[in-house]
C-alpha cells in the first residue's frame, strides 16, 4: 500500500516564528496495512505500491529503504506546514516537494521548495523571504526559488479521427484549442477528461459548452472542477472514445493500464524516471518529476497537491496527459493533466512551437491519484485498455 494520502494539514495559528518552527509535527505514522516491512533483520526496507489498476488493486509494488520512507513523510509534513503558513502571503506562488542532492538510505532525498512570483527584472531571492523562511526544518532542507506564470496552437494530431485518443487536438465551442487528456468510466460509458480553462478560462462555468475534434462535434461538458482545472465530456457523436484508452505516443497508441500513486510520484522522482506529456502543440515531450504535493494558486484555480514535470509545453497542450511508461513502453501509468506552464529562472523559454508560441520548460497540473481518491467521489473510474 502507498504512503498516507496527504499527510496532516496544519492549521494557521498566530504563533511567533520561533514557536512555529519548533512546533511543526514532522512525523506522521503509517498504519500496519499501508507499509509492509520487507524481510530483513532490522526491518530496514519496506514495500510501497507505486502503480494501481483501475479497480484500485496494485499494479506495481517496489521495495524501498525504510529510512527513505521516514524522510519522505517528514518532507510532506514540513511542506504541509509551510503551505498552511505561507500560501496566503502576497507573492508566494507555490510550495512543494522537489529533488535534493542528499542521499537517504542510498536513495536521493527530497527538499521543500517555496517559490515566489518574480518579475522580469527580479532575479534575486527576496531578503524578506530569506528572513521568514529557514534553510531547513528538522533536517529537511528548504529552498526558495522564483517562477513566472504563463498560460498554455495547434500543431499535431489535428486530423478528423473516428476514434479519439488521449493527446488528440480538440477545440471548445469558443474556439480555444486544447488537448484530449484521458478517459474515465461512468455508468459503463466512457467520458473524456481534459482542462477546464480550455472552455472559457479558469474562472468560467463550462457546463453545457461543446467540444470538437477535427472540426466535428464530439460531445458536451457535463461536469467540471474549477479549483483543479478539469472537465468531463460525454461522447455524444459518431466519434468513439478509445476503447483501449490509448494515448498517442510516437506513431501509435499505447493503452493506459494504471495510475501513479502519491508514493509512486515520490519514488519516480527519487529514481529520476522518465515521464512524458502529449500535447497538441509540442507533441510528445520527455522529462522527469520536478516536484509533487505542490500547493499553487492561479486565477480561480487552487491546487494543494499538484505535480510538476520537466516536459516542454506550449499553448494548446492544456488538458493533455502526463504519464510514464513501463513493460517496454507498452503500458502507460497516468500521472496527471497539463494545466499551466512553470517558467523557472533562468530558463525564460526554449524557443517556439510551430505556431510561434513560446515553449516553456515545465508543466504543472492535478495528479491522477487525487482524481481517483478525492475529486471523483466514486462517480468515475480510470478507463484502462
Amino acid at each position: 500500500m502507498e504512503l498516507s494520502n496527504e499527510g496532516r494539514e496544519i492549521g494557521e495559528t498566530s504563533v511567533s516564528r520561533r514557536t512555529f518552527l519548533t512546533s511543526i509535527p514532522v512525523t506522521v505514522g503509517f498504519s500496519a496495512a499501508s507499509v509492509h516491512a520487507a524481510s530483513s533483520a532490522n526491518n530496514q526496507s519496506a514495500e510501497i505500491v507505486t502503480l494501481r489498476k483501475a479497480d484500485g488493486s496494485p499494479e506495481k509494488i517496489e521495495t524501498v529503504p525504510q529510512k527513505w520512507i521516514n524522510h519522505e513523510q517528514k518532507a510532506r509534513s514540513v511542506a504541509n506546514s509551510l503551505k498552511s503558513r505561507f500560501m496566503r502571503k502576497k507573492n508566494v506562488e507555490s510550495v512543494g516537494i522537489g529533488p535534493s542532492n542528499t542521499t537517504i538510505g542510498g536513495k536521493p532525498g527530497s527538499i521543500v521548495e517555496v517559490n515566489y512570483k518574480a518579475g522580469k527584472s527580479d532575479k534575486t531571492v527576496s531578503p524578506r523571504m530569506k528572513q521568514e523562511i529557514p534553510s531547513a526544518i528538522d533536517g529537511i532542507p528548504i529552498r526558495i526559488g522564483k517562477i513566472r506564470d504563463k498560460n498554455k496552437t495547434n500543431c499535431v494530431h489535428t486530423g478528423d479521427y473516428s476514434t479519439v485518443w488521449g493527446g488528440d487536438s480538440i477545440k471548445s465551442s469558443n474556439g480555444t484549442t486544447g488537448t484530449a487528456g484521458y478517459f474515465v468510466i461512468k455508468n459503463g460509458n466512457r467520458w473524456l477528461l481534459t482542462a477546464n480553462h480550455v472552455f472559457g478560462g479558469f474562472c468560467n462555468d463550462p457546463d453545457g459548452m461543446y467540444a470538437y475534434q477535427g472540426g466535428r462535434y464530439m460531445g458536451k461538458v457535463l461536469g467540471h472542477h474549477r479549483d483543479h482545472d478539469w472537465v468531463v465530456i460525454e461522447d455524444q457523436s459518431s466519434k468513439t472514445f478509445s476503447p483501449n484508452a490509448n494515448i498517442w505516443m510516437n506513431n501509435g497508441g499505447v493503452p493506459v493500464k494504471s495510475w501513479v500513486t502519491e508514493s509512486g510520484l515520490a519514488q519516480f522522482k527519487s529514481n529520476n524516471i522518465s515521464v512524458y506529456q502529449q500535447g497538441a502543440s509540442t507533441g510528445l515531450t520527455i522529462g522527469t518529476i520536478r516536484n509533487y504535493g505542490t500547493a499553487r494558486d492561479y486565477e480561480c484555480s487552487a491546487w494543494n497537491n499538484g505535480v510538476e514535470i520537466t516536459t516542454n509545453i506550449a499553448p494548446g497542450d492544456s488538458g493533455g496527459p502526463m504519464f510514464m511508461t513501463y513493460n517496454n513502453r507498452n503500458s502507460i501509468g497516468l500521472i496527471g493533466l497539463n494545466s499551466i506552464s512553470v517558467d523557472r529562472w533562468p530558463n525564460d523559454n526554449l524557443g517556439q512551437d510551430c505556431d510561434g508560441e513560446n515553449i516553456e520548460p515545465n508543466s504543472f497540473g492535478h495528479p491522477t491519484w487525487r482524481f481517483v481518491q478525492k475529486d471523483f467521489g466514486g462517480q468515475y473510474t480510470i478507463a484502462t485498455g
